[in-house]
């Protein structure tokens, strides 16, 4: 499938490795995307993202969790070894207490803006932008609060042609993120 194209579900979408998606957006409580999946996309859930090992996103991708309901902690997790460029944004409910999580494993790169409204797990590199309210590094025994271990950001690294998404209103210069047929 390719542009202009939405999937919705009520319950979950799953997309396998051989799909083939480009400038798709899919929309549903839950998604996952299986390992070794490769394209452009646009994830909107508002319960959970799980994305596998060795996966690639193109730019301008997006991983997006808006929680609705205040059943559990909403979360993305980002497999091992994947290459996501774009942007990952985490909300909680205005009226939940609780926090959303992200996790981007080992090896994973982020080119792009990573917002968590909540707890961060962050084990390999961001060239961009990190907003967090908490980084989260675990180990079998026990969880550390605001470290950082084995990971960088660079928020130079980011490109001068990235354009993010009007959320951010990092100022009043308004850049083309893709030419639409």
């Amino acid at each position: 499938l390719e542009g202009q194209v939405i999937i919705r579900s009520d319950s979950l979408i799953e997309v396998g490795a051989e799909a083939q998606l480009k400038d798709v957006l899919l929309v549903a409580p839950y998604i996952i995307i299986r390992k070794g999946f490769r394209g452009s996309v646009q994830l909107v859930a508002s319960r959970q993202i799980s994305i596998g090992d060795n996966c690639r996103f193109d730019y301008p991708s997006s991983a997006v969790l808006l929680q609705r309901e205040l059943a559990g902690q909403g979360e993305i997790k980002v497999g091992k070894n994947c290459l996501f460029s774009g942007t990952i944004l985490s909300l909680p409910r205005e009226d939940d207490t609780g926090k959303t999580r992200v996790s981007l494993d080992a090896g994973t790169e982020v080119e792009g803006v990573v917002y968590v409204s909540g707890y961060l797990s962050l084990a390999h590199s961001v060239k961009g932008i990190v907003l967090t309210d908490y980084f989260v590094y675990q180990t079998p025994s026990t969880i550390y609060e605001n470290y950082l271990v084995n990971a960088s950001i660079d928020r130079k690294a980011l490109s001068g042609f990235f354009a993010v998404s009007p959320f951010f209103s990092l100022g009043s210069v308004r850049k083309l993120v893709q030419w639409v047929d």
